[in-house]
């Protein structure tokens, strides 16, 4: 991926996935079929860093993407926010478009705890579509070359 800040207060990023479309060897799984093949994807976000420690984000898929249903493709954007006024808390929340098949809204939340360097996030979404949610936990590293 890319990320590039403009100014202080405002940044942007393009993020390709699958640039060689890899293919992942099933044989050994419960999964119909004996390979899944990895489209292609690309994703382009901005992020708008506010006083008092606020940040306003958005992100869109660029591509239409496959998912693990036959014939179904998602393609999201995202509206989010997130306060970070202690140096080792931050706390988000949001909401996610599917412009795809399903068109589905997401409301998400969550939580980081950690410095700059390391940290733990938690976070979930609730599919109003579905009326269901999920939850992910997620370790994060970062290494900052000046």
């Amino acid at each position: 991926g890319f990320h590039y800040e403009y100014e202080e207060w405002i940044a942007a990023g393009l993020t390709l996935r699958n640039i060689k479309k890899p293919s992942l060897n099933l044989a050994a799984t419960t999964i119909t079929g004996d390979s899944l093949d990895l489209p292609f994807e690309a994703r382009v976000g901005a992020a708008i860093y506010l006083p008092m420690a606020l940040t306003i984000t958005s992100d869109m898929d660029l591509t239409r993407n496959e998912t693990v249903l036959p014939g179904i493709h998602d393609q999201r954007f995202g509206l989010g926010v997130e306060w970070s006024g202690l140096q080792i808390l931050q706390l988000r929340g949001g909401l996610q478009f599917d412009a795809g098949d399903s068109g589905n809204t997401m409301l998400t939340a969550g939580v980081g705890l950690g410095a700059d360097f390391l940290g733990f996030d938690i976070g979930g979404g609730y599919d109003f579509a579905m009326s269901e949610g999920m939850v992910a936990f997620t370790l994060r590293s970062q290494l900052d070359f000046d």
